[in-house]
């Protein structure tokens, strides 16, 4: 039994380990349009619902391209048209820990009520932007001047630029310029906060049931690997018994 136990032991281990595997990476649940990902050393490739994205992995949309991606704990985001984001840090092993890089575009993100482990912060080439259960939009562009501009319409977001920070909270937004911190909050036009609802349900809807749970391939390795164990345990207790059987004085096997 003691080998048993060790064997339940390495079973959960292993499933540990999986589970923070699978926090380590994010799913790919739409594509439109012309949407290409690139992976660290390598060349770009057609991003589909198939794919999966992990650390340092960079996506790339084209004029008509948008992609919605979701992490294991539900966390969601819509990459717009024209929009380059790497995901520079992703750690599943102690809390979901996120940190996208928007290099220029547009992503709309749909964050659950983060608990105090968990951390989701997008950074712009001029600025940062921190999060914890918020719905809101990040904008980077490049022309004619860098600029970076952050919507919130749930929740609340802190941005930071220049060494300065703003709570921007819902319904309000801010902008940052190259060399200058975050302005002061402004509030949302009435037509730009609908655009923002019907964003955020469509992400929401497409993102679908089950954000909460690992992937179906992922849960079929968990019970391949439960099962495999079982069969193992209920094998080495038999040879326990015959082992036992064959020590003790007036056993079955020696009554001959």
């Amino acid at each position: 039994m003691k080998r048993a136990t060790k064997v339940m032991l390495w079973i959960a281990a292993l499933t540990l380990s999986l589970a923070a595997g699978v926090r380590a990476q994010v799913q790919v649940v739409k594509v439109n349009g012309a949407v290409d990902f690139q992976k660290a050393g390598a060349g770009w490739k057609t991003l589909t619902q198939t794919s999966t994205l992990a650390q340092v992995d960079t996506v790339r949309t084209g004029a008509d391209g948008e992609a919605v991606l979701r992490w294991f704990d539900g966390n969601t985001v819509k990459v717009s048209p024209l929009t380059e984001l790497t995901i520079d840090s992703l750690s599943g092993a102690a809390g979901q820990k996120t940190t996208l890089g928007l290099k220029k575009g547009r992503v709309l993100v749909h964050s659950k009520k983060l608990s105090t482990r968990d951390e989701f912060n997008i950074n712009t080439p001029i600025a940062r932007a921190g999060v914890r259960g918020t719905d809101f939009s990040a904008t980077h562009l490049i022309d004619p001047e860098p600029k970076s501009e952050f919507e919130v319409f749930a929740g609340s977001i802190f941005v930071q630029a220049q060494e300065v920070q703003k709570i921007i909270e819902a319904e309000f937004y801010t902008t940052v310029s190259a060399g200058d911190p975050p302005l002061d909050p402004m509030a949302i036009p009435e037509e730009t906060m609908q655009n923002l609802e019907r964003e955020i349900q469509q992400i929401q809807s497409a993102s679908g049931a089950g954000a909460d749970e690992p992937p179906a391939d992922v849960l079929n390795q968990m019970d391949d690997l439960t099962n495999t164990v079982a069969d193992e345990i209920l094998q080495q207790d038999m040879e326990d018994s015959i082992i036992e059987n064959l020590l003790t004085p007036g056993g079955d096997c020696c009554n001959y």
